[in-house]
């Protein structure tokens, strides 16, 4: 059970330093991002978003189905890594 918040707390950190570190990229740094890496960001506002659900829905001691965590975790992660995959051919 406890392993599950930690993975789902990992990801969600890990995400919001990406977003941190990309927004400062941009309106600190003054890099302009193109329309795939703006693209980019939207899997990882999904991924805090899931889990930030599942971290409180451990916390109200709720069961979840190990299945559904994992599909609705990875769908974002492989739609950003496809994305992420198609900017670089195109780059």
């Amino acid at each position: 059970m406890k392993k599950n918040m930690a993975v789902f707390s990992i990801l969600g950190i890990y995400s919001f330093l990406v977003l941190i570190s990309v927004y400062f990229m941009e309106f600190v740094l003054g890099w302009k991002p193109c329309e795939l890496c703006l693209l980019q960001r939207y899997p990882y506002f999904v991924i805090i978003i899931i889990s930030i659900a599942f971290i409180m829905i451990k916390i109200k001691k709720k069961k979840i189905s190990p299945k559904l965590a994992i599909f609705l975790i990875s769908a974002p992660i492989f739609t950003g890594l496809l994305i992420a995959i198609y900017h670089y051919g195109i780059e």
